[in-house]
């Protein structure tokens, strides 16, 4: 456990602005991200990076188990008290090296190499964290009730190239629940537990929206431990953090190819992280202000992404968004 010296609230107030984000990072944390020191060199060793514990003031800061205190009125009791025993993880950054096989590596490429040849339609960009796109499968996450991404369905390519298209995408997303979703599943089990009953009732407010449609295509149903995968070129090299995301819960990264750079940067934290092909990582992004540094080669990224759900549907605190 490599451990910090103090506990980052640069971000704790939860008020979106990217623009603030890159200007406090800037001001406090000087110097281009690529510079900062390596966590640990051997690519080998699971390495897990943590803060102090926070003090009661930077507690206040944020809602009950992480959560944006604008959600309170949103969640009801039980669930309020449910993230607050849950409680933080032990680590901010962990990286879990050698997790993915080879044949799992070579299965993802494969089925994404499929959907780059068909010419996937790609929803709007996200400017404030890459240059390039990615593709959002599965569930909706911002929405008042849960859809299949418009990513998955193609809703934007032509009507001619559609069908081949959702196929494909629906094949790599059938590679990543077999090879890919169960290794996560055992890494957030032994290393952050208690997470099932979250999972579960995020997977029953799915069904209960989705199950006719998911029936059909079963491969965008991930089951409750993640809603949403992103998949891309690349990787996100501009500085951000995930709004919308629980403090308190993981993104999980992989990439597989062949690549040097990519390492993810947390200047709050003073250090950077590289992530070889098959390896995992696992970050508060929501806590962590992050980026990645330029990749050279060929490099293809998975982000898997999870997000509290609004029980109320939309209402004035959150604003439409799905939250439980």
């Amino acid at each position: 456990m490599i451990e910090g010296d103090t506990y980052p609230t640069n971000f704790l107030p939860f008020t979106r602005n990217t623009a603030n984000v890159v200007a406090i990072v800037g001001q406090e944390y000087p110097g281009e991200p690529g510079d900062l020191p390596v966590f640990c060199e051997d690519d080998c060793k699971v390495v897990l990076v943590s803060s102090p514990p926070p003090t009661a003031e930077d507690e206040s800061l944020s809602g009950p188990g992480g959560l944006g205190k604008w959600l309170e009125k949103c969640l009801r009791p039980h669930v309020l008290a449910a993230f607050e025993e849950l409680g933080p993880p032990s680590f901010d950054i962990g990286r879990f090296p050698e997790v993915f096989s080879n044949r799992a590596q070579f299965e993802l490429i494969r089925a994404f190499d499929r959907v780059k040849a068909l010419g996937p339609a790609y929803g709007p960009a996200e400017a404030q964290r890459s240059v390039s796109p990615a593709l959002h499968l599965g569930v909706e996450r911002y929405t008042s009730k849960p859809i299949i991404t418009g990513d998955s369905r193609q809703i934007d390519a032509p009507v001619d190239k559609r069908e081949k298209l959702v196929d494909a995408v629906h094949d790599l997303c059938g590679v990543v629940k077999a090879y890919w979703l169960p290794k996560i599943r055992a890494i957030v089990e032994w290393y952050y537990p208690g997470q099932e009953w979250v999972w579960e009732a995020m997977h029953a407010r799915i069904l209960k929206h989705l199950g006719r449609d998911l029936a059909k295509y079963p491969n965008f149903d991930f089951g409750g431990m993640i809603t949403t995968l992103a998949v891309k070129e690349g990787g996100s090299e501009k500085m951000h953090v995930d709004w919308f995301n629980n403090m308190n819960m993981f993104a999980w990264v992989t990439a597989v190819g062949d690549f040097e750079g990519g390492d993810f940067c947390s200047p709050q934290l003073g250090g950077r992280m590289p992530c070889k092909p098959g390896s995992l990582l696992g970050a508060r992004t929501r806590f962590l202000a992050h980026c990645c540094i330029p990749v050279a080669g060929h490099r293809s990224s998975l982000l898997f992404l999870w997000i509290v759900v609004c029980s109320r549907g939309p209402c004035a605190s959150c604003n439409g968004i799905y939250l439980w």
